[in-house]
């Protein structure tokens, strides 16, 4: 009987994703310490879209980082070095 995958939830989105047995649906968000599903990885390109910066700001915060400076658009940017604050 095969057993079913193990799946983890997408910080930003919550969907639920396989990490296991060659399917990797999750990627790791730069420095900031989470993974999220591929869609939002790549919808995420030019920063973190303004409706998921106040949970990864909460998140940073709570974690003791430092919220790194917003881009040109005024968003998170996808990678960045995220420091203690």
């Amino acid at each position: 009987m095969k057993s079913e995958p193990i799946k983890y939830p997408c910080f930003f989105c919550d969907a639920k994703c396989q990490m296991e047995a060659g399917v990797y649906e999750l990627r790791r968000l730069g420095n900031y310490g989470v993974s999220v599903c591929t869609i939002c990885y790549e919808g995420s390109w030019d920063g973190i879209a303004p409706v998921y910066q106040d949970k990864l700001i909460a998140f940073l915060k709570e974690n003791g980082k430092k919220v790194p400076e917003r881009n040109e658009k005024g968003w998170l940017p996808r990678e960045c070095k995220v420091e203690n604050a």
